[in-house]
């Protein structure tokens, strides 16, 4: 699922300490948002794509952070025929 890819380079790379930071910061959720999903066994909606790909964009220093943003770029191109860009 895109939201276990995003989240482990972002915490392999040290831009989240943990998946409550994760979906607090990136996601802009509850600090559980990240396990919840996991749990149900679902993936970021379109719209929390989107809010994290906004959060990245201000990091985009690190390749860890531009790499995520290109996964979502890709997944939303693909699945909704939809380019966004920064």
């Amino acid at each position: 699922m895109l939201i276990n890819k995003i989240y482990s380079q972002l915490h392999n790379e040290g831009v989240v300490e943990n998946k409550q930071s994760f979906s607090k910061n990136f996601m802009k959720g509850d600090k559980n948002t990240y396990n919840y999903l996991k749990h149900m066994n679902r993936d970021m909606s379109i719209n929390a794509q989107l809010k994290v790909f906004e959060q990245l964009s201000k990091v985009k220093n690190n390749p860890a952070v531009l790499e995520c943003m290109e996964l979502i770029q890709s997944n939303i191109k693909k699945k909704y025929s939809v380019n966004i860009s920064v």
